[in-house]
This record gives structure tokens, C-alpha cells and sequence, in this order.
């Protein structure tokens, strides 16, 4: 049975996360890291803005700044948005493209949020998890290089009001996305869902875990594309130069 690493991090800062996110990708398609399921959950308020997407079109971004919530830009080509808290838990699979159907990272999505007790379904045409016709998590298949990225959010509960002054929906909020909690009827601990997403992916997947950390190696290159991702001109246009921090709209 293939073994993976399972990294677990807590009280993670936002712009670290989006660096390991990009630095994992590099380091798994080369073949220096294992295939990793990255579990998270991030510290304090933080929108999420894909590497396509237009701020001025998904972001309030006079509410962000005098709440002093940062916008980070992912490395990803999509245009999306997504207001994130520490009720927000976000997982990463990252794996050699060669060693899995694309596929079977929504069912292991599927069957783990099944195990906390949620009907739970995925939407291909949205990339969405739904409960009742409710969105509960959101995720994606991406590639990168010789890795394939399987992004995810669950929300154990959910800020409403936050949600709806930091970022542009198309959809009212509150008919629309709902969390753990209020499908249950209870509170879902962090520990709960991790045990939950372990038991979804080894049945979906027919892998095991192995609990591990991130290399040396691994941590110097996130702390090498701090820089980008910390940049003005990263998060306006979504390009960024180490020798000149400076690009102009195409």
C-alpha cells in the first residue's frame, strides 16, 4: 500500500501557507519530496484571490485594509475568491502526476466529509461540495509542472457577515454557503475532521499515512518566495520579479 506524508499545521500565517502551497508543488514534481497531504488551519482573517483574478472585481478592499485583513494572491490560474478564517481549514494533496486518477481526490473529499455524518456531493460544474444544495467546501484539481495539486476548503462554521463585507458574491451568502456546524447541528473540532480526512483518503486513494514535517529544504524555499507572495506587484498582477519588483499591466 503507497504511503504518503501527512503534515499537520496550526496557527499558520497566510502569506507561509501560499508559499508552501507553490513550494510544494516544485519540490513533490521533482521528485525531492514524498506525495503529501498538507492539513491547515490558518491564523486570524485572510482573502484568498486566484492568480487570474481581478481585485477590483472580487474584493472589497477598503473593508480588508481597515480590518486589516490581507489579500494574498495564489499562484494558481483561476479567478476566484474566497474569505478564509481559522473556521476555514484548508488541505493540500500534492502528488506526482503519474500516480493518481484526478478524480479520486473528489471522492476522498466526498467520503471524508460522509464520515463526520454529512450528505455530502460533489458538483463537477463548480468544483463544489454541497449539502442539501448548499456549498460547504470548495476544491479543485491543478496542475503544476510534474505535480498535480488538489486544493481544499471546509468550513466548520462561517462568517457571514465578514464574508459578505470582504469579498464580491454573485450568490446571497447566507442562501448559499453553509458549514459543518450548522448541517450537524453541533461543533466539529479540528481533530475530528483531521481523523475524518485521514479515513476518506486511505478508502478512496488505498494509501496510509505516515505523520511527518517539512524538510529543511522545503522550509528555505518558502522562505525564499516570501518575498513574491508578500509583494505589491505579486498581488496586483500576479507577476513578480526577484531582480526587479516592478511589472506593469500587460
Amino acid at each position: 500500500m503507497p504511503i504518503w506524508r501527512f503534515v499537520e499545521l496550526r496557527d499558520l500565517e497566510p502569506y507561509r501557507f501560499h508559499c508552501m502551497r507553490e513550494a510544494l508543488a516544485i519540490s513533490v514534481g521533482e521528485g525531492l519530496s514524498p506525495n503529501t497531504l498538507l492539513f491547515t488551519q490558518l491564523a486570524g482573517e485572510h482573502v484568498s484571490i486566484g492568480r487570474m483574478a481581478s481585485i477590483s472585481q472580487m474584493v472589497h478592499p477598503d473593508f480588508c485594509m481597515s480590518n486589516n485583513i490581507p489579500v494574498v494572491r495564489s499562484f494558481t490560474s483561476v479567478r476566484t475568491s474566497a474569505f478564509i478564517d481559522s473556521n476555514s481549514i484548508r488541505c493540500l494533496a500534492v502528488v506526482n502526476k503519474d500516480i493518481i486518477a484526478p478524480q479520486l481526490f473528489y471522492e476522498a473529499a466526498v467520503a471524508s466529509l460522509k464520515g463526520l455524518g454529512l450528505k455530502a456531493e460533489h458538483v463537477p460544474e463548480t468544483n463544489n461540495i454541497v449539502v442539501k444544495g448548499k456549498k460547504l467546501s470548495v476544491c479543485s484539481v491543478q496542475t503544476h509542472g510534474n505535480s498535480i495539486l488538489f486544493p481544499w476548503s471546509i468550513a466548520l462554521d462561517f462568517n457571514h457577515d465578514r464574508a459578505e463585507k470582504a469579498i464580491y458574491s454573485l450568490k446571497n451568502m447566507r442562501d448559499w454557503v453553509t458549514s459543518a456546524k450548522k448541517e450537524l447541528g453541533r461543533e466539529v473540532s479540528v481533530d475530528e475532521l483531521k481523523d475524518a480526512v485521514k479515513q476518506g483518503f486511505q478508502q478512496a486513494l488505498g494509501i496510509t499515512f505516515e505523520e511527518g514535517e517539512l524538510s529543511p529544504e522545503e522550509l528555505n524555499n518558502i522562505g525564499g518566495l516570501l518575498p513574491k507572495y508578500t509583494s505589491e506587484t505579486w498581488l496586483k498582477y500576479g507577476k513578480w520579479s526577484p531582480i526587479k519588483d516592478y511589472w506593469r499591466p500587460e
